[in-house]
């Protein structure tokens, strides 16, 4: 059976399983682990991010303190508050179409968050003369940059959570919201020293042309990673004669390409 047949026949609109008590409770457990610690963060986070920009940008490098709702200027708390909205509602039993537009968003920018990390912003810290990589290894960005996908990887094995490829338009959509947020925020973040962008990419003082090659290639990453997503649920969906354990490891070793947590 396919996710988009999956979805157009079943009363459960958001996973081809019935939801059972063990998997509601597990829900309801990411979903509680997820939300308290935004909640903490928002409560208790004060830290000094050191924000540098490409060689030729007008912008003034600068230390900005992130305390309070200011953690939501990262895309990673973004992606970290969908999905454990998406695990609450589901654990409660919301079965609608708006939770699973929750989840077809939350899923694929999991693995792109713990992706970036691992492959890009880690290892380009790392090649620095004085790398300094205790950010990354903070027990909240371990939580946010390596459970993420593992919560998601779980719920795709036990409950076959549908993604439907017809849906592809969320994620550009999503991502748009995301950057005219960030250039919204940007000269509130640090008054004194002018607009602050968290990510190059979203520097417009290189011109448009700069600003339009940013965001299409975002975009673009969006869409490849809901694509990741959407064949891990097909080849999950295709292959669930094998043993529970067999996908288990092969969703296992997934992870582990995609995630870092130590130097």
């Amino acid at each position: 059976m396919s996710s988009v047949s999956r979805i157009e026949t079943s009363s459960n609109i958001i996973s081809q399983e019935d939801p059972s008590t063990p998997l509601q409770i597990l829900r309801l457990m990411m979903a509680a682990f997820i939300l308290g610690l935004q909640v903490f963060e928002i409560k208790y986070r004060d830290t000094v991010e050191k924000i540098g920009y490409l060689e030729g940008s007008k912008l003034v490098t600068a230390n900005v303190p992130i305390n309070g709702i200011k953690c939501l200027v990262f895309f990673t708390h973004w992606n970290w508050v969908l999905l454990g909205i998406y695990f609450l509602l589901a654990g409660c039993g919301v079965n609608n179409i708006f939770v699973l537009f929750l989840w077809e968003l939350a899923a694929p920018n999991a693995f792109l968050v713990s992706a970036i990390v691992t492959w890009v912003l880690w290892p380009a810290e790392l090649s620095n003369k004085r790398p300094d990589t205790k950010g990354y290894r903070r027990y909240d960005a371990i939580c946010m940059h390596v459970t993420n996908a593992a919560f998601v990887l779980i719920e795709m094995l036990w409950a076959k959570t549908a993604i439907n490829l017809d849906h592809w338009g969320l994620i550009p959509l999503f991502g748009c919201i995301y950057q005219l947020f960030a250039w919204w925020l940007a000269p509130r973040l640090q008054p004194k020293t002018g607009p602050v962008y968290m990510y190059f990419f979203l520097d417009t003082t290189f011109g448009w042309r700069f600003s339009c090659v940013s965001l299409l290639a975002l975009l673009a990453v969006l869409v490849l990673f809901f694509f990741v997503a959407v064949g891990l649920t097909s080849a999950l969906d295709k292959f669930d004669y094998y043993p529970l354990y067999q996908r288990a490891i092969v969703l296992a070793l997934f992870w582990k390409v995609i995630v870092k947590y130590k130097d």
